[in-house]
């Protein structure tokens, strides 16, 4: 699936889910009700979000399932375990809505905490591998490596470096 649309930046409003259109917000709202997330957007208890998760018979772990486990290890800074539930969630069936919902949610995140800048580097995946927007996945890893501190990821950021190489020869192939 290519996705055509550019994201804007938004101004940050608060309540956090007042930066959606109405419509967009209640479906947001309803996604994660009862839910990890919600957990998680309540006070950031991550572990708690992930025993929740974690409860869920393994015959039950659709795609969401592992968009949202990816989405906790990943706010927590391990990207390796973000980056297998991507592919993971990547190979089952994924609806559009589904795939605008997560982008979304994790874009609010990283706007709302830069300090989550790993983020970056899983809309960069996220946007390369399972929505296909070479452009945006080069926004996302380009914003990932100039954030933060250089250190602290140097193994995401070395691929994140590869994937650029790669995604501008790409784009400009095109």
């Amino acid at each position: 699936i290519t996705w055509p649309v550019k994201r804007q930046k938004r101004d940050i409003a608060s309540p956090w889910w007042m930066i959606f259109p109405a419509g967009v917000a209640m479906s947001i709202l309803k996604l994660f009700a009862r839910s990890p997330i919600s957990i998680f957007l309540k006070d950031r208890n991550i572990s708690e979000a992930l025993r929740y998760l974690n409860k869920c018979a393994e015959q039950h772990r659709a795609a969401a399932w592992h968009f949202n486990m990816a989405f906790l290890y990943a706010y927590q800074g391990d990207l390796k375990t973000a980056v297998r539930h991507y592919r993971i969630g990547n190979s089952l069936p994924i609806t559009a809505d589904l795939i605008s919902k997560i982008e979304d949610f994790i874009l609010h995140v990283v706007e709302n905490e830069p300090e989550k800048y790993q983020l970056f580097f899983c809309l960069g995946f996220f946007n390369r591998h399972i929505k296909g927007d070479s452009h945006q996945a080069i926004n996302d890893l380009e914003k990932f490596l100039r954030s933060g501190d250089t250190s602290k990821f140097a193994k995401e950021q070395e691929l994140a470096s590869t994937w650029l190489v790669e995604l501008k020869k790409e784009v400009s192939s095109v």
